[in-house]
């Protein structure tokens, strides 16, 4: 299942690399700072889940997250540019 995992979401950030460039401009750019941290939940659940301590002054983080539901929470974040359109189009009055 992870090599699976790491082979769709690597396809589909080529896909977006490759739409972001036929667009132009500094959307590659973007597009990588948007991909670094899902791709990393796909690729590496454990150890970002395993990651624990201080994330800002006011928020600690105890507990290990389960890497299950690390690479979920990736994945939807990966395909945000998918679903999110629809979802926004849905919520809007008409």
């Amino acid at each position: 299942m992870v090599f699976a995992s790491r082979v769709l979401s690597t396809v589909l950030s080529m896909v977006y690399f490759y739409l972001a460039a036929r667009r132009g401009g500094g959307t590659v750019i973007y597009l990588l700072m948007f991909l670094i941290l899902p791709l990393a939940a796909v690729w590496f659940p454990t150890q970002m889940g395993a990651a624990t301590g201080m994330i800002d002054p006011f928020t600690v983080v105890t507990r290990p997250s389960p890497p299950i539901l690390v690479l979920l929470l990736g994945w939807l974040v990966l395909l945000m540019p998918l679903w999110l359109p629809f979802a926004v189009k849905a919520l809007l009055p008409a």
